[in-house]
């Protein structure tokens, strides 16, 4: 290897150290991000809620309707950035994150953060693309180390997120401090938690467009086939259907699911248990509990 190429290959590492760094950052914003509802929602649901109106059911639907926007619109997201580079989106999942989450904060009806949610769950599809970035940019024998990091942002953010949730929730109740109350976090209890998420991405998104680079090469991009939304959607409902029914991972694809269907009707149910006070079977436990019980799960 020539002098030459040396220099190249350094120069590559060092692009590609900076690239993962920034992956890891839209990681952990996105899990952090996931996470810091967790612990509020319920109340949240209960703060919004009319009279008699059943709050299990709205926490589900508002849970559901994250998961299902990015079930749907995940394989969009993916093609179009084979057409147009991982880059741009990324940056759309960060700033439609910014946006979802102030008014997921400013929500005044169960409506609007249920239309809040779904856009969350529309615009962002960065978990996919960012593990497409790294098959981009690694060896083979880098894929699997790189992915693991990634799963360590999942489980720092997944942890970061409802702690942080947690305390930011209603300030204007905090016993240490009188200096939300009167104010427009009072209106809105869960105002700070949502902005420290959307301040969150608005951050990654900067740090994405100033220092990220487009990993997937223009020529490649140029060979895509167009396809419509649809197509896309119903190419990949295919595909899904078709790998369940392969003997060979059919098997650790139905663990999974089951797995995630477990995991998130948990999430459901423990804080409707736990934010009831305890004369009526529950808790009694506050925004905060909650937060650090989960983020020690």
């Amino acid at each position: 290897m020539g002098e030459g190429d040396e220099v190249v290959e350094q120069q590559e590492a060092g692009t590609n150290s900076v690239s993962m760094g920034i992956l890891f950052l839209v990681v952990l914003v996105d899990m952090i991000g996931f996470g810091i509802i967790i612990p509020f929602l319920t109340y949240m649901v209960e703060h919004l809620a009319d009279p008699g109106a059943h709050i299990g059911r709205w926490v589900a639907g508002l849970m559901a309707a994250y998961a299902g926007m990015m079930f749907l619109f995940s394989p969009f997201w993916g093609t179009l950035s084979d057409r147009i580079g991982r880059r741009p989106v990324l940056m759309i999942g960060l700033a439609g994150n910014t946006i979802a989450f102030f008014v997921l904060g400013i929500s005044n009806s169960l409506l609007m953060a249920l239309g809040a949610r779904l856009f969350a769950g529309m615009v962002n599809a960065n978990m996919s693309v960012t593990r497409a970035y790294i098959g981009d940019v690694s060896k083979p024998h880098e894929v699997a180390r790189r992915q693991g990091m990634l799963g360590v942002a999942f489980g720092v953010g997944f942890s970061l997120g409802p702690a942080l949730g947690g305390m930011l929730s209603a300030p204007a109740q905090w016993g240490w401090t009188d200096a939300f109350q009167g104010t427009v976090f009072e209106t809105y209890p869960y105002l700070l938690a949502c902005l420290a998420s959307s301040m969150l991405s608005l951050t990654g998104l900067l740090v994405a467009t100033t220092k990220l680079q487009e990993s997937l090469p223009k020529e490649v991009r140029q060979t895509v086939e167009k396809r419509s939304a649809i197509g896309i959607l119903s190419t990949n409902i295919g595909n899904i259907g078709r790998m369940f029914k392969r003997p060979a991972i059919s098997p650790l694809l139905w663990s999974y699911t089951f797995y995630w269907i477990g995991f998130t009707i948990m999430h459901v149910t423990f804080i409707l248990f736990t934010m009831r006070a305890i004369g009526v079977g529950g808790l009694g436990f506050s925004e905060s509990d909650n937060g650090w019980v989960f983020a020690f799960i």
